[in-house]
């Protein structure tokens, strides 16, 4: 926490009010944000200790996020974590669209990135697999967020 303090990312933190668990259309947007002297929302995926540093948010507090370890290019809308969440709509959300492969390396298996199939998993078009046709499909189910704009 030091770095953040002395660097004073810390006092430039947007906080939320305490006991807020905000809904997608109630995060301040970039503008309300600047004229607050607040230019950047931090959010931590594990162990965030609001008492210690308020200005760390627990990411799963305030969204959820589809499947992040994707092997075979089937980029669903699902909810993957936090585990315990079935539905929520009203929260943000991260649609994860990242392509793995393994290896196998020293006798375990490594989760890697799939450069091989970049071109294919970042595309805007083309079908399975792609960029575009995960949004296509997440849009209809999730709409994106247009606000906030995490920095």
């Amino acid at each position: 926490m030091g770095p953040l303090v002395s660097s004073g990312i810390a006092d430039m933190a947007y906080i939320p009010s305490p006991n807020t668990t905000l809904q997608s259309h109630q995060w301040p947007n970039l503008g309300d944000l600047i004229l607050a002297g607040k230019r950047i929302i931090l959010f931590m995926d594990h162990m965030a200790n609001k008492t210690q540093a308020p200005y760390i948010l627990d990411e799963f507090v305030y969204m959820w996020q589809t499947p992040f370890a994707t092997l075979d290019g089937n980029f669903t809308c699902t909810i993957d974590q936090p585990g315990n969440l079935t539905d929520d709509r009203e929260k943000l959300y991260i649609a994860n669209h990242y392509l793995n492969t393994v290896i196998y390396e020293y006798g375990v298996d490594v989760l890697i990135a799939d450069k091989a199939n970049l071109s294919r998993s970042n595309a805007a078009s083309g079908g399975y697999g792609t960029l575009g046709l995960a949004a296509e499909q997440c849009i209809g189910i999730f709409p994106p967020n247009l606000s906030p704009l995490v920095l």
